[in-house]
């Protein structure tokens, strides 16, 4: 690499010079057309003049020196939509030595799922929304100069914002709540407003033309060769013949405003340092279908399949993360099918490109919008200037026309909510920087005390290694309630001890919570929330007061966003709306209007505030409460204070228009259409003949009767119901406003004079009405005279009356109080006899008492003895049968010894007969055997005989 090339290479990428005319991208050539005139661009800027690969690349290097910064701030915003969404691990780390932030989870959160705890940060990120937009205000164009066209332009300019702004055009309040709800996280939302051609449906062709016009080549021209300042609006065919069948004209396609939603990540403002409003330059990096590309721009609706191929294979930087996830799987899909219709899957095919935006400067004087791709070194899909040549009228040619320059803004909206003081990013700072740490440490601790119950409900189990009971044992003894059989109290299972829970858990919440709300600017009250210290409606209203003060900063951001957005969509209609289209609204009389509009009816329009008492974030009730607060304190009439607050709780409550005050409305508005056709000639006629002189009457004829003139048409039409008060006044009211304004001074005196009459006569009317309130007033303070005297006598008597019924009174009371007296006295007499004869029973009763408990003591004391007794018999019986059994088993012993010293000595003795021998052993051992037993002789093998006792004798 030599030459350039290296030199760039060896600078880092924000200190190379890029652009046109810098060390990066080629030098412009000036466009051509291929007769060789110059280009509509000649002199707007080179690089409008400049080739498609130049435009593209110094586009493209303008994207790349903000690519660290770009990335920087996607993490951040990664980082702060991952604390909102419950992800409380997640962390922001900053790289050594670097400018750059990186969001990482900590190692094991792979697979991460949202805290299982109350969301604080969530939750106040969506009260800060609904705070912010619980009032929607309602845009006021502003005339540019003081004028009656002016006038009528703001007020068209108002209907069309509201009808555009509904759910048939943009739908704002949508927009406006989504975006500002991703400003929490992100610091800065977007709003990307361009004009679709064809995005407004198809309307009979019309243009203006001669009432009787018959060429639509010359529209302007009748059939006499004369043109007129009385045109009308007539259909053309297809052929460009005019038609009075809508069916038979040509098809106009109508624009339509759209409004894209887009991130940080998005938009590129240049200078680094200057927000959408000071900023010279920026760069979009958009996406779009293919099929969309072709209805905006010709240049790729005339491309083949390859090119249109190419455009979609291109992407720029991190293309990834320009798309919302729901597209990031599909937005290279296509059937591959080159000869697909048009609507098919293939116009589905997602198309990056670059939306090049340039503030108007002495390089650009009239501002650049341009629209490139990167396919094949760069194709540029469209190009244009911020500007509008609009038609207005001549400020010193009647009924002519000149043609002006509108400069616009950069069709890009910012949503704002807290600027950067410290590092003075102009993005801003997230609604979350301000809670998300606050927030994860309430979840942190939170998280602890579920842990630690969780234990305490779930202790681990210990059991010794000898013991018998298993883990199933338990827990089926727990679900049946049968018994574990154990051996032993050792093989009882233990438990692992409680964890011991802080006592100040709770209030440590609390206190983060309360704190949090602080940080936040949104107090209990400002939430909704009954849970607070404020117990009347007067302290709550005081606390929510002092919250929209604190969230003043990000209600100016969001309220500029709305007047920054209602501003770019009159330009965008004021360049792009050439063809009449039919406004439909409801007028402030309740009658449906129709008009047709161009966008240079908007050009007379100079800007757009926010209509007063809307976008205020106050909730329809307590602008009621506000409003009867200060008619109350009487800073405002108690009229001013139902004009202000009807339109809050009529549409709440379901209240209809005051029908009065809409018939007074329609007058007003038909009268300021002007007169119609030969009124003021025929006013005029009047106005001559009662101006001239009478008749002398010396010359002895008798002057003819006056002529009676036909009435004067008027849309003050009288009713009888105009002379009663109410109504009157609300006339009267109506009527002095009209007055007042420009439009009424440019209408014709004798016109003029018409709203005077009927001002006049309501005048007279409130006055009548006044001096009879009067008169009735005088009436009736002398009647309340009247009766006070009436009734001064009739209390004397009333007083007199009074008197004796009190000493009456006063006598029975007294002979009732010595009659209560004497009651009280013989009932106190009783009262004592009845306590003495209680005292005498209740005496006798406790002597028999006594009587009978010494009795019952005596019985159990004699019971007691001869119980002892039986047993002490018991006892000496069965000492005197265990001495009995004793003596026996000694005299069996003996007995036995006896026995066996006569054997022995039997034994030493000869031998004589075997039978007398043994019936002489027998006899002599039948004398030993104890009496009343049975004995059995039985004769072993060495030849001796022993006695066995078997059982008792029966």
């Amino acid at each position: 690499m030599t030459g350039q090339g290296a030199a760039d290479a060896s600078l880092g990428l924000s200190d190379r010079v890029r652009g046109i005319g810098g060390s990066e991208g080629a030098q412009p050539s000036t466009e051509r057309t291929p007769d060789g005139e110059q280009s509509e661009f000649e002199g707007l800027g080179e690089l409008l003049t400049a080739d498609d690969e130049t435009q593209f690349k110094t586009t493209d290097d303008l994207v790349a020196r903000q690519e660290i910064l770009a990335t920087n701030r996607w993490w951040q915003d990664a980082h702060w939509k991952a604390i909102k969404g419950g992800y409380t691990w997640s962390t922001l780390e900053k790289t050594q030595d670097q400018n750059t932030y990186k969001q990482v989870f900590p190692p094991g959160a792979e697979n991460k799922a949202p805290s299982a705890v109350p969301n604080k940060a969530a939750d106040l990120c969506n009260k800060l929304v609904e705070v912010l937009n619980t009032d929607p205000p309602i845009p006021s164009p502003q005339a540019l100069v003081d004028s009656e066209e002016a006038e009528r332009a703001a007020e068209l300019a108002a209907q069309f914002l509201k009808q555009d702004g509904s759910d048939q055009g943009t739908d704002d309040e949508s927009l406006f709540w989504c975006q500002t709800d991703l400003a929490t996280t992100s610091s800065t939302a977007y709003l990307y407003l361009w004009t679709d051609r064809t995005g407004g449906g198809w309307t009979p062709t019309q243009i203006r033309a001669h009432p009787q016009a018959v060429d639509a080549n010359n529209p302007l021209v009748g059939p006499d060769g004369q043109p007129t300042t009385d045109y009308i609006l007539r259909y053309v065919t297809e052929d460009g013949q005019f038609t009075e069948q809508p069916s038979q004209a040509a098809r106009t396609w109508l624009p339509k405003i759209r409004a894209e939603k887009h991130g940080r990540e998005h938009w590129r403002l240049y200078p680094e340092d200057k927000d959408l409003n000071q900023c010279e330059a920026a760069v979009g990096l958009l996406y779009c279908t293919l099929g969309e590309a072709k209805r905006r721009w010709d240049t790729v609706a005339e491309l083949g399949e390859a090119e249109l191929a190419a455009l979609c294979d291109w992407t720029p930087r991190n293309a990834v993360r320009l798309l919302p996830p729901a597209l990031r799987a599909r937005w290279k899909i296509t059937t591959g099918n080159r000869v697909d219709p048009k609507g098919s899957s293939s116009d589905e095919r997602v198309m990056f490109y670059y939306a090049h935006y340039r503030r108007t400067c002495p390089d650009y004087p009239e501002g650049m919008e341009l629209f490139v791709n990167g396919s094949n070194g760069g194709f540029t899909l469209g190009k244009g200037t911020l500007s509008a040549k609009v038609q207005v009228p001549s400020g010193d040619k009647q009924d002519q026309t000149v043609e002006e320059t509108r400069l616009l803004e950069i069709p890009l909206v910012a949503i704002r909510l807290i600027q950067d003081a410290d590092d003075r990013d102009p993005t801003g700072l997230a609604f979350m920087a301000r809670i998300g740490s606050s927030s994860e440490a309430q979840a942190r601790l939170a998280t602890a005390y579920f842990e630690a119950i969780d234990k305490i409900l779930h202790p681990a189990r210990f059991s010794t290694a000898t013991s018998p009971v298993e883990s199933w044992q338990v827990e089926e003894s727990r679900d049946s309630g049968a018994f574990v059989p154990v051996l032993s109290a050792q093989d009882y299972p233990k438990y692992e001890e409680p964890v011991p829970l802080p006592g100040s858990m709770f209030n440590l919440l609390e206190w983060n919570t309360e704190q949090l709300n602080s940080i936040a600017s949104l107090p209990k009250p400002a939430q909704g929330a009954d849970s607070q210290q404020e117990v009347s409606g007067v302290a709550r209203r005081i606390a929510v007061g002092q919250a929209n003060i604190s969230l003043g900063r990000m209600h100016f951001g969001a309220r500029s966003a709305r007047t920054r957005f209602w501003m770019l969509k009159l330009g965008l209609a004021m360049k792009d709306y050439n063809v009449p289209q039919l406004l439909r609204f409801v007028g402030e009389d309740g009658a449906y209007k129709m008009e047709w509009f161009t966008g240079v009816d908007f050009a007379k329009v100079t800007g757009v505030e926010i209509k007063a008492g809307t976008g205020t974030m106050m909730p329809p009730q307590e602008k009621v409460q506000y409003v009867a607060q200060m008619a109350q304190l009487q800073f405002m009439s108690a009229e001013e204070a139902g004009d202000a607050a009807r339109p809050t709780f009529t549409q709440t409550l379901g209240i209809p228009a005051d029908p009065q005050q809409q018939r007074i409305e329609r007058q007003v508005s038909s009268w300021l259409e002007g007169p119609p056709d030969g009124w003021l000639e025929q006013a005029q006629q009047q106005a001559q003949t009662q101006a001239s002189p009478a008749p002398t009457q010396n010359t002895g004829q008798v002057p003819p009767a006056p002529v009676a003139l036909p009435a004067l048409w008027s849309p003050f039409a009288p009713l009888a119901p105009d002379d009663e008060p109410q109504v009157a006044i609300i006339r009267l009211r109506r009527l002095r406003r009209l007055l007042g304004t420009v439009r009424f001074g440019a209408q014709d005196k004798l016109w003029q004079k018409v709203a005077l009459d009927e001002y006049s006569r309501m005048r007279k009317a409130v006055a009548d009405s006044a001096g009879a309130a009067q008169k009735a007033e005088a009436d009736q303070a002398i009647a309340m005279e009247q009766a006070k005297a009436q009734g001064a006598a009739q209390a004397a008597q009333m007083q007199a009356q009074v008197d004796r019924e009190a000493k009456q009174q006063e006598l029975q009371a007294t002979i009732q109080a010595d009659q209560q007296k004497l009651q009280a006295e013989m009932a106190g007499e009783q009262q004592k006899l009845a306590v003495q004869a209680q005292a005498d029973q209740a005496a006798l009763q406790l002597e028999t008492e006594k009587l009978e408990t010494q009795h019952r003591l005596d019985m159990e004391k004699l019971a007691a003895e001869q119980a002892f007794e039986l047993r002490k018999m018991e006892l000496q019986a069965s000492i005197d049968l265990q001495l009995q059994e004793a003596a026996a088993a000694d005299a069996k012993e003996t007995a036995k010894i006896a026995g066996e010293e006569k054997g022995e000595a039997e034994k030493k003795e000869p031998k004589g007969d075997s039978t007398d021998g043994v019936a002489k052993v027998l006899e002599a051992m039948k004398g030993l055997m104890p009496s009343g037993k049975k004995t059995k002789i039985t004769k072993g093998k060495d030849g001796s005989f022993e006695a066995v006792t078997t059982h008792d004798e029966e």
